[in-house]
């Protein structure tokens, strides 16, 4: 009896350990390997989205559009989509563009910012290019924990489910809450109306949208006032229990960054 107990005790102390994960460092990713970048361009629809900044679901109607560069390599990738919970279903619209930082390794991405330390790392972890895409991201900062989010991407407004469940498989080792993966509704899309660089606010609420994606920021000609007023309208709210500012993916890039949607709830 003695001898089973130590066994246990040593088995258990093999397998059942495992050490506290840092939420502050990003994971070690295995990328798409054999991975072919010019197939994944062209449109997808998002089907499936994790920010690891967001506790409910959030978008509709998410689309995108990757087109490759060659000197230097790189990826852009334009955008669409609309909020859950407007009635309104403006459409909102963005871009992020990334660089290929080794040849060899065409599955992996970056996109450097200041509002991050290093790079914003982007993973293609899987695709078939035809029909469905996995992609991973994370960027890190001292003192907090690490950004992180995923998209299910679709060349059709849907997905099949098996295939859906086979790429959720994929995340939880790179840190992952499929409990907070949401889908993302592709229906009645075509009745949103398209916005540009102006402030709404909805009857009956005091929710306010700000989108930059068509200020051109290249002779940075922003006032910083701007922001700073923006910020500052935040502050004064922060009794909301909503994140003032969602720190999704496409939102988690410089305020001043040409495509940044920035929403501000009150």
């Amino acid at each position: 009896m003695y001898r089973v107990l130590v066994l246990l005790l040593v088995l258990c102390s093999a397998s059942c350990y495992k050490p506290r994960e840092d939420k502050t460092k990003c994971p070690k990713v295995k990328a798409l390997r054999n991975f072919d970048i010019n197939e994944l361009m062209g449109t997808w629809y998002i089907v499936e989205y994790y920010a690891s900044s967001e506790e409910m679901p959030e978008y509709s109607c998410m689309r995108s559009a990757f087109t490759i560069s060659l000197q230097p390599l790189g990826i852009s990738m334009k955008f669409n989509y609309s909020f859950v919970d407007d009635p309104e279903r403006e459409k909102l619209n963005g871009n992020i563009t990334w660089e290929v930082p080794d040849g060899n390794q065409p599955a992996h991405w970056v996109h450097a910012e200041d509002t991050y330390e290093g790079v914003y790392n982007t993973y293609v972890l899987d695709s078939d290019y035809n029909s469905f895409g996995l992609l991973l991201h994370c960027a890190e900062k001292s003192g907090t924990e690490r950004y992180l989010s995923s998209l299910v991407l679709s060349r059709e407004q849907t997905l099949k489910r098996n295939i859906i469940n086979y790429l959720r498989e994929k995340l939880p080792r790179y840190g992952v809450d499929l409990e907070y993966m949401f889908p993302i509704s592709q229906k009645d899309c075509d009745l949103e109306s398209s916005v540009g660089n102006r402030r709404t606010k909805k009857k009956g609420g005091d929710t306010f949208r700000i989108d930059l994606s068509v200020i051109n920021v290249d002779s940075d000609r922003i006032s910083q006032a701007f922001v700073t007023a923006a910020l500052s309208l935040t502050n004064q709210n922060s009794h909301s229990k909503r994140d003032p500012i969602h720190q999704t993916f496409f939102r988690s890039l410089p305020v001043l960054e040409r495509g940044w949607p920035m929403r501000i709830v009150i």
